[in-house]
């Protein structure tokens, strides 16, 4: 499916990229603080501040589309991860802080049919629009619980 048939673009949530700075900043400090000499607990911090904004930065530049026949998520890195809708069992929206879409569906099987006796799920990350999207895909919202 080429891009100008995904009629609804739901971007990352903007909080991806205050965290991906965030975390850059704290890594970027932390290796200003080892020129003055290398230690463990320092040169660990950095790591784990990198790989914060790493994670948090691929997050952020993540991006959920909508058609009339299927959802899909497009992250960096990675091949675009695709659910027609007619395979979608359940979607909900969940969390506290950054709410998320997590939507359940039943995988082809090897001759092209459903298989209806498996789950799988796709997490979506938060995005702008969420009521939006779950109430598109015929889910929950958080607003309206049990619709």
């Amino acid at each position: 499916m080429t891009d100008s048939e995904f009629h609804t673009i739901f971007p990352a949530h903007p909080a991806y990229r205050w965290l991906a700075l965030s975390s850059g900043v704290v890594a970027l400090l932390l290796m200003w603080e080892l020129r003055q000499g290398l230690t463990w607990g320092m040169a660990g911090g950095s790591v784990v501040a990198l790989a914060a904004a790493g994670y948090w930065g691929r997050l952020a530049l993540c991006r959920v589309e909508l058609s009339a026949t299927q959802v899909q998520l497009v992250a960096p890195a990675a091949a675009p991860r695709r659910v027609e809708r007619r395979q979608i069992a359940q979607v909900y929206a969940e969390g506290r802080l950054l709410p998320a879409a997590l939507v359940l569906y039943h995988p082809r099987r090897a001759d092209g049919l459903f298989d209806h006796e498996e789950l799988r799920s796709l997490s979506l990350p938060a995005v702008v629009g969420l009521d939006d999207l779950v109430a598109a895909l015929g889910g929950e919202s958080m607003e309206h619980p049990g619709r």
